[in-house]
C-alpha cells in the first residue's frame, strides 16, 4: 500500500492524463458512470488522495496502477484540474484530482492483448524459453494458447524458467498486461526505468493509430492552452492590481506625508505668533 505522507499537494491548471477501467464506472469503489465529455469531481476534496479523480502522465503508469482485481480493457484520455495529490517519488505515478474532464476512450482489449505478448517475449534471453511458448507469443495464435500456457507452467515448475516465465503464463490471459509488466521488471530491478520507458514507447506506439485517441489529444492541448492563456491573463491582472493598489498607497502616504507636513507647520507658525504677542 502506498503512505499517504509519500504524496504532496499542488495546483494545476490542466494535466492530459490515461485511465484504465474495467467498465463505465470511475472504479475504486466510485460506481459513478463515465461518459465522454462529462466533467466529474472528487467525492472528498479534502480527501484526494483516496477520492481524488485518477490519472497517469504515462501510459505504462496507468497500467501499473490500474485495479489488478479487474480486466481493465477500457482506455481513458482525461484532463486532470484543480488541486491534486501526486506521489514525490515510486514507480508508478498516479495523480489524483479534484476534476477529470474524460475525452475520449478507446476498447484496448486487442491492444493490450498484443502488447502483453511482446512483453513476455522480450524475456527471451532470460531463460530457455520453449518454441511454442515463443510461436504463440509472436503470433497470438489461439490454437497454441493453450501448450503455451501448461509449456510456460511447466518452465516455472521444472525451474528451466524460474519465475521468469510467469510472464510469458500471464500472457496467454486476456487482459493480462499490467500482471505481465510486473513479472519482467521486478525480474530486472537495476534496469527498471530503462524499461519502463521501452514498455511505455511500445503502448505509446500501439495507441497512436486511434482517432479518437488523437482527437482527443488534440483536444486536451486546447484545454491546456486556454488554461495557460487564463493563468497567465490572471497572474497579469494580479500584477496589475498590485502595481495600482501600491500606487495608490503610495499616494495616500504622500498625500498624508503633506497634511502632517502642513499641519506641522501651522503649528509652528501659531506658536511663533503667539511667542511675538508674549
Amino acid at each position: 500500500m502506498t503512505n499517504v505522507k509519500s504524496y504532496t499537494n499542488a495546483n494545476i491548471s490542466s494535466l492530459t492524463a490515461w485511465y484504465f477501467t474495467a467498465d463505465n464506472t470511475v472504479g475504486f469503489g466510485d460506481k459513478r458512470i463515465i461518459e465522454e465529455g462529462a466533467t466529474l469531481e472528487a467525492l472528498d476534496k479534502d480527501d484526494l488522495f483516496n477520492t481524488g479523480m485518477r490519472g497517469s502522465p504515462l501510459l505504462i503508469d496507468a497500467l501499473m496502477r490500474s485495479n489488478v482485481l479487474t480486466t481493465n480493457n477500457t482506455l481513458w484520455c482525461v484532463a486532470l484540474t484543480g488541486k491534486n495529490c501526486s506521489p514525490r517519488h515510486g514507480d508508478a505515478k498516479q495523480i489524483r484530482a479534484e476534476q477529470a474532464l474524460y475525452l475520449a476512450s478507446i476498447d484496448v482489449t486487442q491492444i493490450m492483448d498484443c502488447f502483453a505478448r511482446r512483453v513476455a517475449l522480450s524475456t527471451a534471453g532470460m531463460w530457455k524459453m520453449p518454441e511454442v511458448v515463443r510461436l504463440f507469443l509472436e503470433t497470438g495464435d489461439e490454437s497454441l494458447k493453450v501448450r503455451s500456457r501448461h509449456a510456460a507452467l511447466d518452465a516455472v515448475y521444472l525451474d528451466s524458467g524460474g519465475t521468469i516465465a510467469w510472464a510469458a503464463y500471464a500472457a496467454s490471459e486476456s487482459g493480462s498486461a499490467s500482471s505481465v509488466v510486473d513479472h519482467v521488471l521486478m525480474q530486472n530491478v537495476d534496469n527498471w526505468e530503462a524499461n519502463k520507458r521501452k514498455f511505455n514507447k511500445w503502448l505509446e506506439q500501439a495507441v497512436a493509430e486511434d482517432d479518437a485517441l488523437v482527437l482527443a489529444l488534440a483536444k486536451a492541448e486546447m484545454i491546456e492552452d486556454e488554461a495557460s492563456e487564463s493563468l497567465a491573463l490572471a497572474e497579469s491582472e494580479a500584477v496589475a492590481w498590485a502595481k495600482a493598489r501600491a500606487e495608490k498607497a503610495e499616494a495616500l502616504a504622500a498625500e498624508a506625508w503633506e497634511a502632517a507636513r502642513a499641519k506641522a507647520l501651522a503649528l509652528a507658525e501659531s506658536e511663533e505668533k503667539l511667542r511675538a504677542v508674549l
